[in-house]
């Protein structure tokens, strides 16, 4: 029913070959296009929690320079904007759980005579798990490790519906149904919903899987931002605590008590 297609005056040949390595080219390219934005736009926000960390961090907003103040831990973290940007880059992994609801409709409700109901059950019970991981994975206060699994799950997935199902089911695409053979012969007939149904699983598979694949490099960049936010916290509080602990070396008049809030530093006070 494809067939060939001739432009040109007949001199070049679009088969299905060909469109579909046209069409994995093209998907491709928009992944790729995607993930470096996606790169460019972490490390935009790490340069800027950086750069608000060192400000946050630095001399001019110490108790030394400012004894009337006494920046807390709560104080720094809330400063540095560190929390406000991290939560606003965990994904929410919506495109990969709309794709895996898909994903059993499709395997479900595919009309297919040569796989039958038993065989497409281990595939729909596989997408219903991801899809409640996936579904899970929008929570805040996730440990790193479940990121992990989501990586795996989604990444193992797309490889496997790239490089295994996409090409399998595209070798086996035929409009025709053949009985015989053998030792009798041969009777083909035409069968447009098989041809069909194989190259539907055949587009499912390739987009499935490259909106896996996105969907691991999502979860694996998460896995870093948590990773730096725990460092951040981390070097927040020792900051503090040796801030603390320098403060409470100094002499007398250079501390602060609580009830001298009202005072000026030039009060008759300090020169005694």
């Amino acid at each position: 029913m494809l067939g060939y297609l001739f432009i040109v005056n007949g001199t070049m040949k679009i088969t299905r070959n060909r469109m579909f390595l046209f069409v994995l080219m093209v998907l491709t390219m928009i992944v790729e296009t995607k993930a470096d934005r996606s790169y460019r736009l972490s490390e935009e926000l790490q340069r800027i929690r950086d750069n608000a960390h060192r400000s946050a961090l630095s001399p001019r907003t110490t108790k030394f320079a400012l004894p009337t103040t006494e920046p807390t831990v709560e104080k720094l973290s809330t400063t540095s904007t560190g929390n406000v940007n991290i939560k606003s880059v965990i994904p929410k992994f919506q495109g990969a759980g709309w794709m895996a609801l898909a994903n059993v409709l499709l395997f479900a409700l595919r009309p297919d005579p040569d796989v039958n109901w038993p065989a497409r059950v281990p595939r729909i019970l596989w997408e219903m798990i991801l899809w409640f991981n996936l579904r899970r994975g929008r929570m805040e206060h996730l440990p790193i490790t479940y990121y992990a699994w989501l990586t795996f799950l989604t990444g193992s997935t797309g490889l496997v519906d790239l490089f295994l199902w996409a090409p399998l089911y595209g070798a086996f695409v035929h409009f025709q149904t053949c009985e015989g053979g053998w030792l009798e012969p041969k009777r083909c007939r035409m069968d447009p919903i098989k041809g069909y149904s194989r190259l539907m699983v055949v587009v499912q598979c390739i987009l499935g899987g490259m909106v896996y694949l996105n969907t691991a490099i999502q979860a694996l960049h998460t896995i870093q931002v948590k990773r730096n936010e725990y460092h951040e916290k981390q070097n927040a509080m020792l900051m503090q605590r040796q801030q603390d602990q320098m403060l409470q070396q100094l002499p007398s008049p250079y501390r602060q008590l609580p009830y001298e809030s009202g005072f000026s530093r030039t009060a008759s006070y300090y020169g005694r």
